[in-house]
C-alpha cells in the first residue's frame, strides 16, 4: 500500500514536472518573439509626387509655367500673325512669270517660317526645362527632410506610393509621413523662383546668306 502511494506520488510530481516544462515553452517562445520583434525594420509610407505636386513651392511652380506659357503664346501668335500678312502680300505680287523681287521675298518668307518652326520648339522645351529646374529643387529638399524625418522617428524603410511605384498594399495611419513630409516642405522651401527666357519683341530678322554673300562679293 505504502509502496503504491509512494509510485504515485512519484507519477504525479513527474506528470506536473511536465506540464510545468510545457507550460514554460509558450512563454519562452513569444518572449523571443517579443525580443526579436524590436529588431524588425521600421517602415514609414510617403506620397513623393502628391508632395512635391501639393507644395507651396510646387504651385509656385505651375503658376510661373503656365504665365511665362501666356507670354510665349502672344509672342508666337503676333510672329504668326506678321508671317500670314507676308504671305498675303506674296499673294498679291504673284505673277505668271515672278519676277526676282517676288524671288527674293518669298524666300525671306521662307526662311522666316522655318526661323518661327524652329522657335515654337526653342520655347517648348524652354517651359520643359523651367518646370524640371523647378522641380528638382523640390526634390531635393524633400529627400533631405524625409532624412530628418526618418532620423527623428527611428524610422529604418521609406516606402514611395506615387502612382506607378504603388508598392504599398497596406498601411497603418501612423506610418504615413506625406502630411507631415509637406508641412515641413512648405516652410522650408515656400516658393521657388524660376529663371524667365528673353521674348522676341522685334519683327523677324533674316539675314539672306545668298544676299550676304552677294554684298561681300560686290565689296570684294
Amino acid at each position: 500500500m505504502e509502496r503504491d502511494f509512494k509510485c504515485l506520488v512519484s507519477k504525479f510530481c513527474a506528470t506536473a514536472f511536465a506540464m510545468a516544462m510545457w507550460s514554460a515553452i509558450p512563454i519562452h517562445i513569444a518572449m523571443a518573439n517579443t525580443n526579436s520583434r524590436s529588431h524588425y525594420p521600421l517602415i514609414a509610407i510617403v506620397d513623393f509626387q502628391k508632395v512635391t505636386r501639393e507644395s507651396k513651392a510646387g504651385i509656385s511652380i505651375r503658376e510661373q509655367v503656365n504665365k511665362q506659357h501666356a507670354f510665349f503664346q502672344e509672342e508666337i501668335n503676333r510672329l504668326q500673325t506678321e508671317l500670314e500678312t507676308e504671305r498675303q502680300n506674296l499673294q498679291d505680287l504673284q505673277e505668271p512669270k515672278p519676277s526676282e523681287k517676288f524671288k527674293r521675298l518669298r524666300s525671306d518668307y521662307r526662311l522666316k517660317a522655318e526661323k518661327l518652326q524652329k522657335l515654337v520648339q526653342a520655347r517648348k522645351r524652354q517651359l520643359d526645362q523651367m518646370f524640371v529646374q523647378g522641380m528638382r529643387q523640390i526634390e531635393k529638399e524633400l529627400a533631405q527632410i524625409l532624412k530628418v524625418i526618418a532620423s527623428e522617428r527611428g524610422i529604418d524603410i521609406i516606402l514611395n506610393t506615387a502612382r506607378g511605384q504603388n508598392v504599398v498594399i497596406f498601411a497603418k495611419p501612423n506610418t504615413l509621413i506625406s502630411e507631415e513630409a509637406k508641412s515641413r516642405l512648405n516652410e522650408q522651401l515656400p516658393n521657388i523662383s524660376l529663371a524667365v527666357p528673353k521674348i522676341m519683341t522685334k519683327k523677324f530678322s533674316i539675314k539672306n546668306k545668298r544676299h550676304g554673300n552677294r554684298r561681300e562679293n560686290n565689296r570684294g
